[in-house]
């Protein structure tokens, strides 16, 4: 992006319109969920690594119809309990509620 911007400025201008940075997107939402209390840090303990920490509730994300992580889901949250069809939609509903 640098060097579009050097060689040609307006074109750097139009394109920056239209730019994303996937990385800066996926810490800014990570960090509103840490500062929600949605994620928490677990700190390192007996030589294993420290890892974010899910918040209660059921998740596909790591692993789902489409794509499977390679480790699975640390957090066992696949085999939790699927919230029933159409609970998301009432909760959503109750939070915009005028």
């Amino acid at each position: 992006m640098a060097e579009l911007k050097a060689k040609d400025s307006r074109a750097a201008a139009e394109l920056m319109q239209y730019f994303y940075d996937p990385h800066n997107m996926m810490a800014a939402v990570l960090e509103q969920m840490y500062s929600e209390g949605q994620l928490a840090y677990t700190n390192p303990v007996s030589g294993k690594h420290g890892f974010l920490t899910r918040s209660s509730g059921p998740c596909e994300f790591c692993v789902n119809d489409h794509w499977k992580f390679p480790n699975g889901c640390p957090y066992s949250k696949p085999d939790e309990p699927k919230y029933p069809v159409g609970f998301l939609e009432k909760v959503t509903a109750a939070m915009t509620k005028p």
